[in-house]
């Protein structure tokens, strides 16, 4: 008689770091491969993307629909193919910032009205710093300094965010006004 060893294949199963498997354009998800094997050949829309003997893989350029699956080689040889994981991905907002002054010079305690557009909330920040966070499309100041750059962090519906370009504002100082008369005693007829 001839005595055959049959191995089993490896029951392979494939998990993402993002729990609902919703992302944002741009987003960094690891999708995580097992049980123990010996190689993994991740694939994405039934194509590799990395095959190897690491069990992780990670990337930031998934678009909505795509699906990523896992084949699992143990040490016997043997393979076993995951589900699919099918990623939503929703789109970054297009962050708009706007200035009430045109040229972006101002003299210094001039009132400034920027506007954000773009999402459902606005977080405005002066030199890095959070200066308001909310639904308000319009954050007003007098107190920018010569220099400082103010942006804006518009968020959409699905929770995707980005990030405005910087408006740079000159802040010239008012000059320090005295005034003079010819007469010392500033008492005349």
């Amino acid at each position: 008689g001839i005595t055959t060893t049959v191995n089993a294949n490896p029951v392979a199963s494939i998990v993402s770091n993002d729990g609902d498997n919703i992302i944002c354009a741009g987003q960094s998800v690891t999708f995580t491969g097992a049980p123990t094997g010996t190689n993994y050949n991740f694939r994405v829309n039934g194509v590799s993307v990395q095959n190897g003997a690491v069990g992780t893989y990670t990337t930031s350029t998934l678009v909505n629909g795509n699906t990523v699956d896992v084949i699992v080689t143990n040490a016997s040889g043997c393979t076993g193919t995951s589900g699919v994981i099918t990623m939503t991905v929703n789109a970054n907002p297009v962050a708009v910032l706007t200035s009430s002054d045109g040229d972006n010079i101002i003299c210094s305690g001039e009132s400034v009205t920027f506007t954000g557009s773009g999402g459902t909330n606005y977080e405005f920040f002066v030199g890095g710093t959070s200066v308001q966070n909310g639904a308000g499309t319009t954050y007003v100041t007098t107190g920018l300094l010569n220099g400082q750059v103010v942006t804006v962090r518009v968020t959409n519906a699905s929770g995707c965010s980005a990030i405005s370009t910087g408006i740079t504002t000159t802040v010239n100082a008012n000059p320090v006004a005295s005034i003079v008369s010819n007469d010392a005693d500033n008492i005349i007829c």
